[in-house]
């Protein structure tokens, strides 16, 4: 007997600038840098920016963690966009973002992961 597993992979998009609230440390997460290509058409040099992060939290599933760079390439070749297949993913894991993937957030906080979120919650009533 042979078992096949089939994952179903969800993806929606976050209107607006980006902030550490868009990340769930219970999931494995896709920034895509992309939309900057209009930028880069102007710009050559910046399309070394458009790349592909994979965020991981801490809290993630196993599976999601061991499938994460999978999902990111298939994610590029699905990407109705006809995406270069060379597109540079990065995977990032929470408490460790770098710069190139903070960069690209509002106001990046480096505690953020150390507070207690309903303190968090509290403070912006």
């Amino acid at each position: 007997m042979q078992v096949t597993l089939q994952v179903c992979v969800q993806m929606e998009e976050v209107p607006g600038e980006l902030t550490q609230d868009d990340l769930a440390p219970n999931d494995v997460m896709i920034l895509d840098t992309w939309d900057q290509v209009s930028v880069s058409l102007v710009f050559p040099h910046l399309l070394l920016l458009l790349q592909v992060f994979v965020w991981i939290g801490n809290d993630a599933h196993e599976e999601e963690k061991a499938e994460a760079a999978e999902t990111a390439e298939r994610y590029i070749q699905t990407d109705p966009a006809d995406r270069d297949p060379r597109t540079p993913t990065m995977t990032v894991k929470q408490g460790f973002e770098t710069p190139t993937f903070t960069g690209w957030f509002l106001g990046w906080n480096h505690e953020y992961w150390t507070e207690d979120p309903l303190d968090r919650l509290r403070q912006n009533l």
